[in-house]
């Protein structure tokens, strides 16, 4: 695994059965909503996965997140492979729309405030919804 799906799957955990997640969710592998994809469960996985089925689900979402990010953000190629990392992370948690949801923050980027990121990261619901995973990403971000 790279040390960013070592990363992820840190903060989502990664489970071989299908589960409720905490919003209520039927969640499966490292944090694929299915109740929420557009795509479902992949037939040919059935309703248990291998962990190898799980890692490529997580490659597919880390590449549809950068895709994204790199969209998103003119200047993506700018920032440190560590930074580049913490929007992949949070937006990969947050989904798209709930990304976008970060206005300042990504306003923050593009006009190259990134010492305005972590305060953005911290003035957030998000920080207090999840806590261990918001101060990771805050230190992330400021030693990248």
């Amino acid at each position: 695994m790279t040390k960013l799906e070592q990363q992820i799957v840190n903060h989502e955990g990664l489970k071989l059965t299908p589960y409720i997640d905490t919003r209520g969710y039927l969640t499966v592998g490292v944090g694929y909503n299915i109740g929420r994809s557009v795509r479902g469960i992949p037939s040919k996985w059935g309703w248990k996965l291998t962990k190898a089925q799980a890692i490529e689900q997580l490659k597919e979402d880390i590449s549809a997140c950068e895709i994204d990010l790199y969209y998103l953000f003119f200047n993506w190629y700018e920032l440190s492979e560590d930074r580049q990392n913490v929007l992949i992370d949070m937006r990969f948690q947050l989904g798209y729309a709930g990304f976008r949801t970060f206005g300042r923050l990504i306003e923050a980027v593009l006009e190259r405030r990134y010492d305005d990121v972590p305060v953005e990261m911290k003035n957030s619901m998000w920080h207090s919804q999840t806590p261990n995973r918001a101060k990771d990403l805050i230190k992330q971000w400021e030693n990248g």
